[in-house]
């Protein structure tokens, strides 16, 4: 049975300079004591919980939802999310996050994963859309695809941390490919979903076939525990941007969406070497022709989180693989008809602390901080 704390706003005053104690620290207060964990932009205040939570198959971030509470004014500049608080949370079975705001984990003792979190963007029969991804902060792209009279170019990869390709152009060049935005924050100071990546453009101005829709940006999570974050065997937390549309006929692919953000504050994180923390772009999808509609983006796999997915083939041109690894975004390949898009750039992984036990898989690299 999953408990939620109902969450209070409180003043909590810290008085430490130590990184892991000031991060930690717990106001308690004689009168039913609210609990507030991190500090700085990061700081949550609530009821103090009194039940352990294991979370379920799956959990809905929207709002009027029954599966998290509402997380307003919290930390500095931190948007509304939904949170579930608990003294101990377990993530024991496969859980899919979807929804329209991040997803707050907040445990005044330890949470423990050894199964899925999946909050990536996803493409297949789900189409589901990670929590918190495309936030109205995204930037706008450099210059759109072009529509022309004969073949669309490809749509370009989302940005968040690491700048998406570019499109490719379409009808031997004489239509542009969309251009990506540079890159958007190094270092996010808010929790953040991923960016989406950029519709393709219409061949034949439009007239023959739809551009290919851009793929979502990956989900926003933040894990929050006074003690101790586990991170067992099986353990995958996923926050990967989704992959973009296939163009349609004369038409451009839409770009891949930019990975999301995790983001891990505790006393202690532990990990095993086969732990796996994922936030990488999708990729982008082909263009058509004028007797084709190109080719969808598949999911990525997230088991294999630094190896960088295939381009996604035409008919017309290739869609542009997805950040992985350390491997930068492909651009959409140039077709004499409709173009592919590029793929989407990374996401952004924290910790405060340093992992002990071992090291899990990351892409891209997480930052302590």
């Amino acid at each position: 049975m999953r408990a939620l704390a109902a969450l209070a706003l409180c003043g909590c005053a810290f008085h430490t300079s130590d990184r892991a104690d000031a991060a930690l620290a717990v106001d308690a207060r004689p009168d039913g004591p609210p609990a507030c964990l991190a500090s700085g932009a990061w700081q949550v205040c609530i009821d103090r919980p009194t039940a352990e939570a294991t979370l379920p198959r799956s959990i809905n971030t929207s709002p009027g939802t029954a599966d998290c509470t509402t997380l307003a004014g919290w930390g500095t500049n931190q948007p509304e999310a939904c949170a579930i608080a608990a003294t101990t949370i377990t993530v024991a079975s496969d859980t899919l996050v979807f929804g329209t705001r991040p997803l707050v984990l907040i445990a005044t003792d330890t949470i423990a994963v050894s199964a899925v979190l999946d909050a990536a963007s996803h493409e297949d029969a789900t189409r589901s859309l990670g929590p918190g991804a495309n936030p109205a902060t995204c930037p706008a792209f450099a210059s759109d695809p072009q529509n022309t009279s004969s073949d669309g170019g490809g749509g370009a990869g989302g940005t968040l941390t690491s700048k998406g390709a570019d499109g490719g152009n379409g009808a031997s060049g004489s239509s542009q490919g969309g251009h990506a935005t540079a890159q958007n924050q190094p270092q996010p100071v808010a929790l953040t979903g991923g960016c989406p990546g950029q519709r393709g453009g219409n061949g034949n101005g439009g007239g023959i076939g739809a551009a290919g829709r851009p793929g979502n940006g990956g989900g926003a999570l933040y894990l929050v525990a006074t003690n101790t974050i586990t991170l067992a065997d099986g353990a995958l937390i996923n926050v990967s941007g989704g992959g973009g549309e296939a163009g349609g006929f004369a038409s451009g692919g839409g770009g891949g969406g930019s990975g999301g953000m995790i983001m891990l504050i505790a006393a202690t994180i532990t990990a095993t070497n086969k732990a796996i923390l994922v936030a990488n772009g999708g990729a982008g999808a082909g263009g058509g022709t004028s007797s084709q509609n190109g080719a969808g983006a598949p999911d990525l796999d997230p088991t294999r989180p630094t190896t960088q997915q295939a381009n996604v083939s035409g008919p017309g041109g290739d869609g542009g693989g997805g950040f992985a690894g350390t491997t930068l975004p492909d651009r959409g390949t140039d077709s004499g008809e409709g173009a592919g898009g590029g793929g989407g750039g990374a996401g952004y992984l924290q910790a405060n602390e340093a992992f002990q036990g071992g090291t899990p898989v990351t892409s891209p690299t997480v930052v302590l901080q």
